[in-house]
């Protein structure tokens, strides 16, 4: 995850490997930090034997791992509610076709699930 959306949390995600992106190491036990290219963190990963990578974070990091052609499936929450003047999901131009998988509602909440295409 990005370290934006790291601080906006405040503490690591439960049950999973929390790695954040930050050029200064974060000294907060169940955080690992890092400043690596995404194709150099996953093959680092993909030698310690995980399998399968979540990608958390804000436009920095979803632009980041788009562009490098790692990312496979994309999950959206749309959830009734609007502040501010929202959120960009990528910071530069980015063009890639998606395929819907699966949608489901939860409340008011809907959960989308996209395949690349």
């Amino acid at each position: 995850m990005g370290l934006k959306t790291f601080n906006t949390i405040g503490k690591p995600l439960s049950g999973r490997r929390n790695i954040v992106y930050s050029e200064t190491i974060i000294d907060i036990p169940g955080i690992e930090t890092t400043d690596l290219k995404p194709t150099d963190l996953i093959q680092k990963l993909e030698k310690e034997g995980v399998k399968d990578v979540a990608i958390c974070g804000g436009s920095t990091i979803y632009t980041m791992f788009l562009k490098s052609g790692l990312v496979n499936k994309i999950y959206l929450t749309i959830e009734p509610v609007i502040f501010g003047s929202g959120i960009k999901l990528f910071n530069e131009p980015v063009e890639q076709k998606f395929k819907l998988i699966k949608s489901e509602q939860k409340g008011e909440a809907v959960f989308l699930e996209y395949e690349i295409w």
